[in-house]
């Protein structure tokens, strides 16, 4: 966990040209929290709770079904740190110069990183193996997270690789015991909440404008 706080600071002076109180994380969180957001928030949250009573009977059965080779674990456990989504927006940033998508994707992956860290403090839940702060599983929410982002800013072809990759992540992380099934969906659903609020903001924009009878809205929207 605080190895993701540490690349979430590193991150913000990148993002400091465009994320703004006013003009950026105000309005993302107003579409955060808008009727679809709200509904894949509530949906994962509900489908979780659901998950949470049975969580040992199908961690048993996931693990009983799982056989990763101890380099797909290996790979699994480094592609949810967070540091190849962060490698991948500054590529997109510098090397292909899509600034509006770096920003979008670093802009996700530090929301999505913030409220898992947060999440794993306040709920507290202990891991299979022993350990603590396991709800949610922050390298499930990075890497979904990162491949939302992806999809959102790249189509199908982005999602046919990431989304494989970010599943890879959450099995691994049932497979070395590190996380309940319900600690996978809420992760899994904090990436996609957050990065499909990043992209609605990013790509949209009310602007309020003043007439000579009156007022009215401009709405603005990138296809």
């Amino acid at each position: 966990m605080y190895k993701r706080l540490i690349i979430i600071c590193c991150m913000l002076p990148l993002m400091a040209k465009a994320q703004v109180w006013q003009e950026s994380i105000k309005p993302t969180l107003i579409k955060a929290t808008d009727s679809r957001g709200l509904t894949i928030l509530f949906s994962g949250i509900a489908a979780a709770s659901l998950l949470k009573g049975s969580d040992p009977a199908h961690l048993k059965s996931i693990q009983n079904n799982i056989n990763l080779s101890q380099d797909l674990n290996d790979a699994g456990d480094f592609l949810g740190t967070g540091i190849p989504g962060v490698a991948i927006a500054v590529s997109q940033y510098y090397f292909f110069e899509h600034h509006s998508e770096a920003l979008s994707h670093l802009a996700t992956i530090t929301y999505t990183g913030v409220s898992t860290a947060l999440l794993k403090a306040a709920i507290n839940r202990d891991r299979p193996n022993g350990g603590g702060h396991s709800m949610p599983s922050g390298h499930t929410s990075t890497a979904f997270a990162t491949a939302t982002a992806l999809t959102y800013e790249y189509g199908w072809k982005a999602a046919s690789i990431a989304y494989p990759i970010a599943l890879l992540v959450a099995l691994q992380r049932l497979d070395a015991n590190a996380h309940w099934p319900s600690d996978i969906l809420m992760g899994a659903t904090i990436g996609v909440f957050w990065a499909r609020a990043v992209h609605e903001n990013q790509h949209s924009n009310i602007t309020p404008v003043a007439l000579s009878d009156g007022g009215g809205l401009i709405w603005q929207k990138q296809f």
